[in-house]
């Protein structure tokens, strides 16, 4: 699952371990520093990599105390699409399961650039949430 501590990722990790713990599968949660080009990919510190890390954490810690086997791994990558279908590839995930607002994309799918490509290169099964947006005038 990838993770960015966001609220609706909180939320969507809490579901994923009851499923988890149901199922009695480990779950991996990653997180990914989208690096720019003007910086290396190892360039020693990388910007937010101490977030992330907190991020990550507090992810384990919610995994724990829901009674589920979990993993965390953080990766610099330019492409956190790929990073994230590459690490369900290495630890034999059998399914992905990840946040996403809804936006308007080339290929009409209503996918961002990420959860776009993870949809499509995916080796395993990929559920996509979506967190519901209040439109302007509905709510009164």
């Amino acid at each position: 699952m990838p993770y960015d501590g966001s609220w609706e990722d909180d939320q969507l990790l809490r579901a994923v371990c009851r499923l988890a713990r149901a199922q009695k599968a480990e779950l991996l949660v990653v997180h990914v520093l989208e690096v720019p080009m003007s910086l290396g990919l190892d360039a020693g510190p990388l910007p937010g990599s101490g977030d992330g890390q907190r991020m990550l954490d507090s992810a384990e810690e919610t995994a724990r105390e829901m009674g589920v086997s979990v993993r965390t791994e953080m990766v610099a990558s330019r492409d956190a699409g790929h990073s994230i279908v590459e690490a369900a590839r290495q630890f034999g995930s059998d399914l992905i399961v990840m946040e996403a607002q809804q936006t308007r994309s080339e290929d009409g799918s209503g996918l961002g650039r990420i959860a776009g490509h993870v949809f499509s290169r995916a080796e395993c099964a990929v559920w996509v949430s979506r967190t519901a947006v209040e439109r302007q005038g509905d709510s009164e």
